[in-house]
């Protein structure tokens, strides 16, 4: 298929006169014609009705008409998303579990941007986004995992969880944790889990109180003596507890790791292992990690 040929048609098309479109084109006339019987020839089937007064589309000639302005349509509109972006541009995409991670890499999010404010960046928070890592809709992704070391995944910490309660309040009993009003996560938090561990653990089973989306409406209602928590180092780190008291859980079951999600070598990619060493740093700057 001769795609000259194609745009000599499309031309012809738009005109539906031979001599308007071959100025357009800027050939001769008698080429046209000529390239327009070779077309119609190649595709055995006839395109224009044409005679001494006026050219008209055949049926066939006005589906691929139409399916080349569509075409042309959607080939302008990337050329023109393309003529927009700035040489060498870079985006770094990050993935954040929702929670403590998010005001932690937000906080590297803006390090990073003041070290790199020609990368545009771009913070999602879900649930579960592992695998749209996985599909390359990501460049680096931040969640917890308990597996160990795989491919591709870097070990941030070890986060421990904390009992919190309002100063007014004495100091919780270890063995009747179930005596107390818990104010908690909803299931669908890491933390909550952690909880779950917590119980099984201590061999109690209680309804909390109170189930919320929010860590900072967490620590409200504890402040308010609404009830006791269950909180993580990191989530402390980003809480002014001042007017809480902790209980630290020495279990080593209460704990969850820290990792981040990576596709290949961090050395390879100057802008993720960037974002990785600025992620200690506010790791150090949180007194999370020495």
């Amino acid at each position: 298929m001769s795609y000259k040929r194609l745009y000599y048609f499309y031309i012809l098309a738009q005109q539906l006169n031979y001599s308007e479109a071959s100025k357009k084109i800027g050939i001769k006339q008698p080429t046209l014609s000529q390239q327009i019987n070779l077309l119609e020839n190649e595709m055995n089937v006839r395109l224009f009705y044409r005679n001494s007064k006026k050219v008209m589309l055949t049926t066939a000639g006005e589906r691929l008409f139409h399916k080349m302005a569509e075409m042309k349509e959607n080939l302008d509109e990337v050329i023109g998303e393309l003529g927009q972006e700035k040489p060498g541009a870079k985006t770094l995409r990050i993935g954040v579990i929702q929670g403590e991670l998010t005001d932690l890499i937000s906080n590297v999010m803006i390090a990073f941007k003041t070290h790199y404010p020609d990368v545009h960046c771009v913070l999602h928070t879900m649930d579960m986004s592992l695998s749209l890592l996985e599909k390359g809709e990501f460049d680096l992704y931040f969640d917890y995992d308990t597996t160990g070391n795989k491919d591709n995944m870097t070990f941030l910490y070890q986060d421990h969880f904390n009992i919190i309660h309002s100063k007014s309040m004495g100091s919780p009993n270890i063995s009747e944790l179930s005596q107390y009003q818990w104010v908690l996560m909803s299931r669908r938090y890491s933390c909550r889990l952690i909880f779950e561990k917590l119980s099984d653990y201590h061999g109690f089973t209680i309804t909390p109180a109170m189930e919320l989306s929010d860590l900072s409406v967490v620590y409200n209602m504890v402040n308010n003596n609404m009830g006791i928590s269950l909180v993580s180092d990191t989530s402390l780190s980003f809480y002014d507890g001042e007017d809480l008291n902790k209980m630290k859980m020495r279990q080593s079951l209460l704990s969850r790791n820290a990792v981040m999600h990576h596709n290949g070598s961090l050395a390879e990619n100057e802008y993720l292992d960037a974002f990785y060493k600025l992620t200690i740093e506010e790791l150090k700057k949180l007194k999370i990690i020495e």
